[in-house]
């Protein structure tokens, strides 16, 4: 129903965020994944009729004993597609550092960690919790 806003909040925290963290932890990766992880759901879900263009948008909600189960979902699976996207992206940042010790930059132009990459790679991850959990 709504499983994909609970990464898209994540991804505008660390958005928010970005310019205090060290660019050794490459945050640019995470909010790639998110990004691209909930940009793929979101249409998912336009296509399957779960969201809609008009108010309430979120086809849950026209119903109010539904609300509790969109809430549900958003807390379980949305929370499962951000904890297996930051785990994704930790590994990431911990084979990246650890290969590449001192250079970080070198690390990000090494392995192929690009901007459409990082977006199919956060959707897979996501589509993939969806699948298991849904």
């Amino acid at each position: 129903m709504a499983c994909f806003l609970t990464p898209a909040v994540v991804s505008a925290i660390t958005i928010s965020l970005r310019k205090k963290i060290a660019p050794k932890y490459h945050l640019a990766w995470l909010n790639l994944m998110l990004l691209g992880g909930t940009a793929v759901l979101a249409v998912e879900h336009v296509a399957s009729g779960e969201v809609v263009f008009y108010p309430p948008f979120l086809t849950a909600m026209q119903n109010p004993a539904d609300i509790p189960v969109m809430l549900a979902e958003m807390a379980i699976v949305g929370g499962a597609m951000a904890i297996a996207i930051v785990s994704a992206w930790m590994l990431m940042v911990l084979f990246a550092n650890k290969a590449v010790k001192v250079n970080y930059q070198k690390a990000a132009s090494q392995y192929p960690f690009n901007f459409l990459n990082l977006m199919l790679w956060g959707a897979a991850v996501m589509i993939l919790v969806d699948w298991i959990l849904a």
